[in-house]
């Protein structure tokens, strides 16, 4: 190899080595960013959330049942 070229490899490596580190830098600003963003999950109060949805879903679906149990009285009246 010539010595232009191994100068050149020399450069390109120095580039390479300096784009690295500035990566490395981005990436941990971006991480620290991430992280003070996010909010811890309280598993305990999600799983409360969710039990008290699917009661809610369940006294709906039996709140249905019973309207549809007095339409069919209503209905049995008419005939």
């Amino acid at each position: 190899m010539t010595e232009r070229t191994l100068q050149d490899i020399q450069e390109q490596l120095e580039n390479l080595n300096r784009n690295y580190l500035s990566f490395q830098k981005r990436l941990s600003d971006n991480l620290l960013k991430l992280s003070s963003q996010v909010e811890t999950i309280d598993y305990r109060k999600l799983a409360k959330l969710i039990k008290e949805q699917a009661d809610e879903a369940k006294n709906l679906h039996e709140i249905q049942k019973h309207i549809e149990v007095l339409k069919e009285q209503e209905r049995e009246k008419f005939k």
